[in-house]
């Protein structure tokens, strides 16, 4: 049984767990803040996709024709890398010879 001439702690006890809880939100609104504005950056930039087939006017929009004509050349550009992850019937059929 709780002796009643002890000072009594429920006060101090529900503040800790009062902040304990508060830090913890403030925690998770921050992490939700940082994901939001993260994947908001991310959305934004990945949004606009440039349609070569399709070229804006060079007269009435000379930065989006610019633009345009930039991310095409760019697409189109061979890449110097020899890598390649396909394989040809001719290295599949070399593979199996030398297997078997």
């Amino acid at each position: 049984m709780a002796d009643p001439t002890l000072p009594q702690r429920t006060q101090s006890q529900a503040d800790n767990w009062v902040l304990v809880l508060l830090s913890l939100l403030g925690v998770w609104l921050i992490f939700c803040f940082v994901a939001f504005c993260c994947f908001r950056a991310q959305g934004a930039v990945t949004a606009v996709t440039v349609n070569c087939d399709d070229p804006p006017d060079q007269v009435r929009e000379p930065e989006l024709y610019s633009r345009w004509k930039r991310e095409c050349e760019e697409r189109e550009r061979p890449t110097r890398s020899k890598l390649s992850l396909t394989f040809s019937d001719a290295d599949i059929t070399k593979y199996h010879t030398v297997a078997s």
